[in-house]
C-alpha cells in the first residue's frame, strides 16, 4: 500500500518531468497514439523477446498511470510526455521470483532510462541516448 508521504512523493517527481518536458516539440503518428492501445514488448536492449508471457504496458493519459505486466511481476508508476519525451517516475511491482528474473530486471531498468519514444505504423519503440532499448507491437484484442 502506498503511504501518504510516497504518493506526494510520485505527484512531486510526476510535476518536475512535466516541467523538464514541457516545450519540446516533436510528432507522434497520428494513426495510434501512445495511450490509446496496451502494448506487448517484441524486444529489449536489441534482443527479440521469447518468454512465452507477454511483457505489456499500457498508459492512462487521465491520471497520468503506466501499468503492466514485466515478466514475472506486474508494475505501476507514472508517467510524464509531450509529443517525443517520455519519462517515468518511481515504479512499483509485485514481489514474486520467476525464472525470468534477469529479464524483468533489465525491462524496468530500460523503462527508467526512457527518454524519448516513437510510434511508427503499431510499433512502439522507447529511446534513451538516442538508441531503441524496448520495442512494443500493438497488443490486439
Amino acid at each position: 500500500m502506498i503511504k501518504t508521504s510516497e504518493s506526494i512523493l510520485i505527484l512531486l517527481v510526476a510535476a518536475l518531468f512535466m516541467i523538464q518536458i514541457n516545450g519540446c516539440s516533436g510528432s507522434e503518428d497520428d494513426s495510434l497514439s501512445l495511450e490509446s492501445v496496451k502494448w506487448k514488448a517484441e524486444s529489449l536492449n536489441g534482443t527479440k523477446l521469447t518468454l512465452g508471457k507477454d511483457i505489456t504496458i499500457a498508459f492512462d493519459k487521465k491520471t497520468s498511470r503506466v501499468s503492466g505486466f514485466a515478466g514475472c511481476n506486474t508494475f505501476l508508476g507514472i508517467y510524464a510526455r509531450n509529443t517525443v519525451k517520455l519519462a517515468f517516475g518511481e515504479l512499483a511491482s509485485t514481489d514474486m521470483y520467476c525464472d525470468k528474473m534477469q529479464t524483468e530486471t533489465e525491462f524496468l531498468a530500460a523503462l527508467g532510462s526512457v527518454e524519448k519514444f516513437k510510434i511508427s505504423g503499431s510499433k512502439l519503440t522507447l529511446i534513451s541516448k538516442e538508441v531503441p532499448v524496448i520495442v512494443f507491437r500493438k497488443l490486439e484484442d
